[in-house]
């Protein structure tokens, strides 16, 4: 899903995390993007190359995702922006 993300045009960064909410789990996906995206589209686009269930039901737009120290993106900290 990431990966598929990072393809799109100006997408600098994307990370994904799953989250159990009312007996299902839910993907999240942050973006990290140069230029604005809205949900219907980026799922629009997603649909080119993603199967259904990996779709994320959930998108949070930030102009940078947060790092660690060793430079990847802490997906702890993500956790508190929802």
């Amino acid at each position: 899903v990431c990966a598929a993300l990072t393809e799109l045009q100006g997408v600098e960064e994307a990370a994904v995390i799953c989250r159990h909410v009312d007996d299902a789990d839910v993907l999240i996906a942050f973006v990290g993007a140069a230029r604005e995206y809205g949900k219907q589209e980026l799922v629009k686009l997603l649909r080119q190359t993603l199967e259904d269930y990996e779709l994320p039901k959930q998108f949070v737009f930030m102009e940078q995702l947060p790092h660690n120290e060793s430079g990847k993106v802490d997906k702890l900290a993500l956790k508190n922006f929802l």
